[in-house]
């Protein structure tokens, strides 16, 4: 199995074949990223997840493999000690069907396959136990994203497994999309709010409870970003190796790339202010941050221009 990066920031997609025959998955491997390099790991899997079954010209779709730490994982101990209730490893029930996001990427593989239907996880008595153990893990997804939605500065947390979660009437309200994969960003546009996120998902509600999937970019683009001016809408997604700008007018109308910029490698260290950052100034104009550059774009005329970025730290 090989890892996939396009279409993800914060998920772990993998692809791949193998012989027909019954499989268990043995291990799962965990790396702490907060920089040291010895600290891992590995957590037996077996019947946590279950069997499945591969076959010839067949996909079998695994949907989602979770791994739940139960302590810290801040703290050193995590990854020294051999406690085997630190953590646990389920399945999660797939909202989506991984195969027709995933394998557009792959024609080759899409045509051999030719629309079969695919097979996923042998059921057993220990689907009862999974499920509960989802829905645990899934219900206390960390919100990692914040979102202020411009039209009515409407705040929202935004998670992985499709969480959301947003402020009405001065209490916190949790809604559940129909994806497990990382939500980042979210507009209100013609009455209703859109909800972006890995994998090229963007979901329209009217009422904040049915959720409608649409695919305004490729799959292999993640939506990590939306704004708005006066006159225009604004996305930034993020792909294996590029950062794309796109501007639409309406949910129902294309999106029309209007920028890219290459990814740097947050290692370098040429990098002097971070990573690419995107924001509407206060002149209500759309400014992209790329390292120690701005950009600034000009709808009118469709042009970008480019100056030198002041450094991050003078700006807080």
């Amino acid at each position: 199995m090989t890892p996939v990066y396009q279409g993800t920031v914060d998920s772990q997609l993998f692809i791949g074949s193998m012989p027909p025959g019954e499989y268990m998955i043995s291990t799962l491997y965990s790396f702490y990223n907060g920089g040291d390099m010895s600290s891992w790991i590995s957590m037996p899997v077996f019947s946590a997840a279950g069997e499945f079954a591969v076959s010839d010209t067949t996909l079998t779709d695994l949907g989602s493999v979770l791994f739940q730490p139960l302590l810290s994982i801040k703290e050193s101990s995590f990854w020294s000690t051999s406690i085997s209730s630190k953590a646990f490893v389920t399945r999660v029930f797939e909202e989506s069907d991984l195969g027709s996001i995933v394998l557009p990427q792959y024609p080759q593989i899409q045509q051999q396959l030719n629309g079969k239907t695919s097979q996923s996880w042998k059921t057993d008595e220990l689907d009862p136990l999974r499920e509960k153990l989802s829905v645990l893990a899934t219900e206390n997804a960390l919100a990692a994203s914040p979102i202020v939605l411009p039209t009515t500065q409407q705040r929202a947390l935004a998670a992985k497994f499709g969480r959301l979660a947003s402020q009405q009437d001065g209490s916190w309200t949790t809604h559940n999309l129909p994806t497990n994969s990382q939500l980042y960003a979210a507009l209100q546009i013609d009455g209703k709010v859109a909800v972006g996120g890995e994998l090229g998902q963007l979901f329209v509600s009217s009422d904040w409870q049915q959720w409608q999937l649409t695919k305004p970019v490729d799959a292999d683009e993640a939506i990590v970003w939306m704004g708005q001016t006066a006159d225009n809408y604004f996305a930034l997604t993020s792909s294996a190796k590029q950062y794309q700008v796109y501007r639409f007018n309406q949910l129902n109308t294309p999106w029309q790339k209007v920028g890219s910029y290459v990814k740097k490698d947050p290692n370098d260290w040429l990098i002097q202010n971070g990573g690419l950052f995107a924001a509407i100034t206060q002149q209500g104009t759309l400014r992209i941050f790329n390292d120690n550059k701005r950009h600034d774009y000009n709808p009118a005329d469709n042009s970008w221009s480019t100056d030198k970025s002041t450094s991050l730290r003078n700006m807080a």
